[in-house]
């Protein structure tokens, strides 16, 4: 697999140029052109991580377990893991019956009202 690097030279008069380099190739540059590189590497060993922390705030702002969002079971024990799917097993009702009186309801009544006949 040949890695291709994308370079972005800047010359003087500001026009910015991108080329596509692979290895071994170059092309020649124009004088008066800066060169720089662009390579990255990503993704880092910190990459886990990174998704990790995101979904743990995802979980925290949508009031779930980070393990049923993320599917992950990693440093969590029988005991752990049980309590947490009662609470969200409780939540989720509520949230349903909040749903259903809340919004479901309101519809429902409004359509009665209103005459509609599908």
């Amino acid at each position: 697999m040949e890695r291709v690097i994308l370079v972005m030279a800047k010359s003087a008069d500001s026009n910015n140029r991108l080329m596509n380099v692979e290895a071994g190739s170059f092309e020649q540059l124009p004088s008066g052109v800066d060169f720089k590189t662009f390579d990255p590497s990503h993704p880092t060993q910190q990459f886990e991580t990174f998704v990790k922390t995101i979904l743990r705030q995802v979980a925290s702002g949508l009031n779930v377990p980070y393990n049923e969002l993320a599917n992950d079971l990693e440093g969590v024990s029988y005991s752990s893991l049980r309590q947490s799917v009662l609470e969200a097993r409780e939540y989720y009702k509520f949230m349903q019956k909040f749903f259903s009186t809340t919004f479901i309801r309101t519809c429902l009544f409004k359509m009665v009202r209103d005459g509609y006949h599908g």
